[in-house]
């Protein structure tokens, strides 16, 4: 396919632009979209911005970003035979990857139990969504779009650069998050990754030149994942509006009359009801609405409510620490003399393993000119070798200080 020339282009601080050839523009009408306009108001990084101040950045610039990574891997590649078809097919999944996010992103996840992808997936391919009439009116059929993000696509190289351990989605967030955090640890190469990606096989493969460059990933995204996704603050932060969103359901199952001066809770009305939101439901919510009902909520006069919202910063409230039995049983005795709520007081989560590296989880592939095969990554890794992957399991603590 000959390449054409930027048309127009977006300015940005981790790419320095985003751009849209005459080929491309077509996406600038899903941009404009009202399911799409809606990631401006949903942060990236969810309660972050109250341990990283500048951590304000949203799902919208971080969706235009993998957008642009996807379309430089594309174009560096230029692979033979890809239709025009294939290529909006792809590029779309890179820009709409993130829409059924909900407030808080994954926050909102856990006290709903509703996870993005499944509403990604309905504003994408269900009639009537303004995202499924401009795929279907440029030549996009919404279920391929879907099939991408699923990992299901007959063609696994579009899979792989949206959803993979090297992919357009994670390039752009470690890149965009350590820039916002101010955390250095995901500063990575990403035009060297995408010069050095070939087309080969029907799939994705890097040189051996880029085997240093994707150790940096690698590494960036573990400590990335220590230091900032799970911090331990931003963990206890996001527990208090799972605590918060509980008691609110809680109080509402028990005939509780709320003050709701704004009625801020009409948007979680389906929540409360045990309802699946419908689409044009769940593209009311966002973090501004959100951030009115917490609000909102301070004035009730619940004591758990009270508790739980009077200080948004747990800092001063509640502590988050590497759990032993000793000093949850000393919570739990203390809890109970104090006459508090000991779910709302004391809780042990378990994080799942941060993992360097999966050898069996669509593995990064590594052309050999010497040999002249293509190697999977951890044969070729002096950082990552093969049954030698680092894990990390956390079962954590968490508790209101007055219990320490």
């Amino acid at each position: 396919m000959k390449l054409q020339k930027t048309s127009s282009f977006i300015k940005d601080p981790i790419h320095s632009e985003i751009n849209f050839s005459s080929q491309d523009a077509w996406l600038k009408e899903l941009i404009n979209t009202k399911e799409f306009q809606r990631l401006n108001r949903i942060r990236q990084l969810g309660m972050s911005y109250l341990i990283f101040p500048s951590a304000t950045h949203t799902r919208f610039s971080h969706s235009l970003g993998t957008y642009e990574t996807a379309r430089k891997f594309i174009d560096n590649l230029n692979i033979k035979n890809l239709t025009l078809k294939k290529r909006k097919t792809i590029l779309a999944a890179a820009l709409l990857h993130d829409i059924g996010h909900g407030p808080n992103s994954h926050a909102f996840e856990k006290y709903t139990n509703i996870s993005h992808e499944t509403y990604t997936k309905a504003i994408i391919g269900t009639k009537g969504t303004n995202i499924y009439k401009i795929l279907v009116k440029n030549g996009v059929n919404p279920k391929d779009v879907v099939a991408v993000l699923d990992k299901k696509n007959k063609n696994e190289w579009m899979n792989s650069l949206v959803s993979s351990q090297i992919d357009a989605d994670r390039i752009d967030y470690l890149q965009r998050d350590s820039h916002y955090t101010g955390a250095t640890y995901g500063e990575i190469d990403a035009s060297m990754i995408a010069k050095r990606a070939m087309f080969m096989n029907n799939q994705i493969v890097f040189s051996t030149k880029a085997i240093s460059t994707i150790e940096n990933l690698l590494v960036g995204r573990f400590h990335m994942y220590e230091q900032v996704y799970e911090n331990i603050h931003t963990i206890a932060n996001e527990w208090i509006i799972q605590q918060v969103m509980s008691r609110v359901k809680e109080l509402y199952k028990m005939g509780y009359k709320f003050i709701d001066h704004n009625n801020m809770l009409e948007f979680f009305k389906p929540w409360l009801d045990d309802k699946q939101f419908t689409i044009d439901e769940f593209l009311r919510l966002d973090d501004w609405n959100f951030s009115c009902l917490l609000d909102s909520l301070k004035y009730e006069v619940d004591p758990v409510l009270r508790l739980l919202l009077s200080e948004r910063d747990t800092k001063d409230k509640f502590i988050c620490l590497d759990y032993t039995k000793k000093a949850h049983q000393k919570a739990l005795a203390k809890a109970k003399s104090l006459h508090l709520p000991i779910k709302y007081n004391v809780d042990v989560i378990k994080h799942k393993a941060i993992c360097l590296y999966h050898p069996n989880k669509q593995p990064i592939k590594i052309y050999n000119s010497i040999t002249n095969k293509i190697q999977n990554f951890d044969e070729l890794s002096n950082l990552v070798q093969k049954d030698q992957f680092i894990k990390k399991e956390r079962t954590l603590l968490i508790l209101n200080i007055k219990l320490m």
